[in-house]
């Protein structure tokens, strides 16, 4: 590796701690050295590489009115975008900075700092995971409506259950009932489920939610919510548990060293009013028997056992068969070897009976 890309490595990695400080200016440079950090830091340096590539026809921001963006919406957050805007504009003194590019990196921002989508209105239909923010809309209000507007019941229809299955996690889902997961920067896409494909697409920075809920005064996401997600991730990645260290460790993912973060590990559904529609059609599944070589154990509960019986009588009904195919095959060669024994007992009798002196006595034989 060359001394540039060193350099230029070193001076994106250095960018990204700084964003992240000014999100949470208490956090220190230490701190972000910590593996729980790794996946955060690297989303950061991707987007800042492409807020700088992907620029359009303005000049995008120079390194320190960047800075001032990301000063002013965190400071802001309970301020209509036109007076963020407007008071960036007074803080960045260079006349060449448009209202795009500030209007952009706005967006990137506050992206950056919630991880979720975040756009400024257009002609366009949003996607159902991006949030349009309005001119007259502040930051924690665009935030509190979507996650509300979102807050629907599952479409699979609402079940009388309270209490989730203990082995509702993860690896569990994965083991015995090939599902995958797909991994999110977007909070806005946490525990969105492809049936078709059995992919539960699971948000991956939990440290940014406990810092959220840490500095909970900046007021942005709802504190509730916020620890609804952590929940969720309790929920489905629980700490001392050997089989989901084992799996986050596969995918490269860090939360893992955060344990609980102060919470509990939460089984009751009505403690998810947001999430808890598809917890529980996750916990649905486990109502059905493992799929797979796990069918052939009986579990503790015994809802396999119909699967478990078909398959092992269906299992020494072959097996028999195999059996008493082969014992077939033993007798029908053991039979052949009697007939050629006899025949040769029949031939030594007949050479012995037709010796010389005897050849006369038997003309019918020993023709």
């Amino acid at each position: 590796m060359t001394e540039y890309r060193r350099n230029k490595m070193a001076d994106a990695s250095s960018k990204a701690a700084q964003t992240l400080q000014h999100f949470w200016p208490d956090l220190a440079g230490k701190e972000l050295q910590s593996d729980v950090y790794i996946q955060l830091l690297q989303f950061v340096k991707t987007k800042l590489k492409a807020i700088h590539e992907n620029h359009g026809p303005e000049e995008p921001l120079s390194w320190g009115e960047w800075l001032v963006v990301v000063q002013e919406v965190v400071a802001s957050a309970a301020k209509p975008r036109r007076e963020i805007q407007e008071s960036i504009r007074q803080k960045i003194s260079a006349a060449e900075a448009s209202d795009t590019a500030i209007s952009r990196a706005i967006n990137a921002a506050a992206g950056l700092w919630l991880t979720l989508d975040i756009r400024s209105p257009s002609h366009h239909l949003p996607l159902g995971s991006v949030l349009c923010w309005r001119e007259e809309q502040s930051l924690s209000a665009l935030v509190e409506q979507f996650f509300h507007a979102n807050n629907t019941p599952s479409r699979k229809g609402k079940t009388a259950t309270t209490q989730l299955n203990s082995n509702l996690t993860m690896s569990h889902l994965i083991v015995n009932y090939n599902f995958g997961i797909i991994w999110t920067h977007n909070l806005a896409d946490h525990l969105t489920i492809d049936w078709d494909h059995k992919k539960v697409t699971v948000y991956e920075h939990k440290i940014c939610l406990a810092n959220h809920l840490r500095l909970q005064d900046q007021g942005v996401l709802p504190v509730d919510l916020t620890k609804e997600a952590i929940d969720t991730m309790n929920l489905l990645f629980p700490f001392d548990h050997t089989p989901t260290e084992a799996l986050l460790r596969k995918h490269n993912v860090y939360f893992y060293g955060l344990g609980y973060y102060g919470r509990q590990r939460n089984l009751d559904v009505a403690k998810y009013p947001y999430w808890g529609s598809r917890i529980e059609e996750l916990n649905r599944v486990l109502d059905e028997p493992p799929i797979g070589l796990h069918q052939l154990s009986l579990d503790r509960s015994q809802k396999n056992l119909l699967q478990f019986a078909t398959f092992w009588i269906a299992a020494g009904v072959a097996v028999l068969t195999v059996i008493t195919f082969a014992l077939g095959v033993y007798a029908a060669i053991y039979t052949k070897k009697q007939y050629d024994l006899g025949v040769l007992q029949y031939e030594l009798s007949l050479a012995q009976a037709c010796e010389a002196e005897d050849a006369v006595k038997l003309p019918r034989f020993c023709s």
